[in-house]
């Protein structure tokens, strides 16, 4: 971008301007499109300073320190920086201190660069002080012949974050157009997208296109959790190497990964040109069987629902379906059991049961009853004596104990003639608690 064309945001001035008069090291760290050497250039177009870059994973040149003439060294792209000598001669640079150093990285700060972090207390910039203010963004547009009011340009702000390369994006798809809409911010974001095969999955090894690709559908995940989904080891060293090229994950105290929005987004979006999202799908089943091998029912039947496997789902819910309310998921599972083709429910005893508790436990008496009686004509249709009709009778004999709405009155008669059933022949009624599952009897349980 022409200097000329620059939009002057006066957070990344303050922060450069700061680490000059002190003669300390800043970096500049950002994701793509913020505008990071835009900023540098335009706060150094009037002053001494040598350029160098790290692109092709060693810098530019190296001139023997003591013979640099400018006062400031600006390396740019720090993050693609593996050359061994590279990262010394950098480190040689800032101890010496006769040259100001800026850097400019999509990663926060390389490892490599820590000790010296700590040494000399490097100033830090980030997204935050190149965002674009609605001031900036009116003017960034204006440079595009695009004029607003002021309440559309506070929309783009808030849509954007302020990331001065969809505001250009945007400012492109409103030539000879006087309204901002959600179908030029759509378009604006494919084009970005498009920016971004270029600047970054085409540059990213084919390892870490993988992994990322394949834990983009999951708001959070675990090293186990992505090494089985993509069914290949050593996911520690592609992230460590993933977190060194750019500002891509945050991790939590719980060493759970999460994905930025606009990568994921992306992401997202890239899988679903390769092949139509299939490969989501592979994810989703992969991690149901994860959580599911790791008793987080409730997270294998979401992605067991989103990978379209309804016969696990319906499997899961028959499991819980005969396990008293004390420790089954009832409530927690409902939306899984009533999404549940009425068909399904009506060829499963434990899921007319289930569904019979679920309308109880909710208030809805009339419901649960319905059930029941539901439950009670498959029993009666079944074969004498078949492993169907002995199951559907253990748990009318269960839901006759039971369900909470019909209260304790005859539930004497009702557990004697259970226990009777029970001694007489081979049906094995659920456990349930009579206590709510709770230590005391005085809780209003029955």
């Amino acid at each position: 971008m022409d200097n000329r064309d620059y939009v002057r945001v006066p957070a990344i001035n303050r922060k450069l301007r700061e680490a000059e008069k002190e003669n300390r090291t800043i970096i500049v760290s950002s994701p793509v499109g913020f505008g990071k050497t835009a900023a540098v250039q335009y706060f150094y177009r009037r002053k001494s300073a040598l350029w160098l870059t790290g692109a092709s994973c060693a810098l530019s040149e190296m001139p023997a320190i003591g013979e640099i003439k400018q006062s400031t060294v600006i390396i740019d792209d720090v993050q693609w920086i593996t050359d061994d000598e590279s990262k010394e001669y950098i480190g040689r640079l800032i101890d010496d201190g006769r040259c100001h150093v800026v850097l400019i990285s999509r990663s926060k700060l390389p490892k490599w660069l820590k000790p010296a972090f700590v040494m000399y207390k490097f100033h830090t910039a980030d997204e935050k002080d190149l965002a674009l203010d609605t001031d900036a963004a009116a003017k960034l547009l204006a440079n595009f012949n695009v004029e607003l009011p002021h309440e559309q340009v506070m929309r783009i702000v808030r849509d954007t974050a302020g990331h001065a390369l969809s505001i250009v994006m945007i400012a492109l798809n409103m030539q000879n157009k006087s309204e901002y809409n959600q179908d030029i911010k759509e378009t604006a974001r494919i084009d970005v997208y498009h920016y971004y095969d270029k600047t970054l999955y085409d540059m990213w090894p084919k390892d870490m296109i993988e992994l990322f690709e394949a834990v983009s559908p999951f708001e959070k995940f675990s090293i186990e959790l992505a090494e089985y989904i993509t069914e290949k080891p050593g996911a520690m060293a592609i992230i460590d190497q993933a977190m060194s090229i750019g500002d891509f994950l945050t991790v939590d105290a719980e060493r759970n990964f999460r994905m930025r929005n606009m990568l994921q987004d992306y992401l997202q979006w890239k899988i679903k040109t390769i092949d139509s999202g299939e490969m989501i799908i592979v994810a989703y089943r992969r991690a149901a069987e994860y959580f599911e091998e790791h008793e987080m029912t409730g997270d294998a039947l979401e992605y067991y629902s989103k990978a379209g496997c309804h016969d696990k789902v319906s499997e899961i819910l028959i499991k819980n379906g005969i396990r008293h309310p004390g420790v089954g998921h009832f409530i927690e599972f409902r939306k899984y059991y009533q999404g549940l083709p009425e068909a399904e429910l009506l060829s499963h005893p434990e899921l007319m049961s289930a569904m019979s508790m679920i309308c109880s436990l909710t208030l809805q008496p009339e419901e649960s009853e319905k059930w029941y009686e539901r439950l009670e004509q498959y029993e009666k249709a079944c074969t004498k004596g078949s492993h169907d009709k002995t199951a559907a009778k253990s748990l009318l004999v269960y839901l006759d104990v039971a369900l909470p709405h019909r209260g304790t009155s005859g539930l004497t008669d009702v557990i004697i003639k259970a226990a009777k059933l029970k001694a007489m022949s081979n049906v094995k009624i659920p456990e349930f608690s009579l206590t709510g599952n709770q230590p005391s009897i005085m809780n209003g349980s029955k």
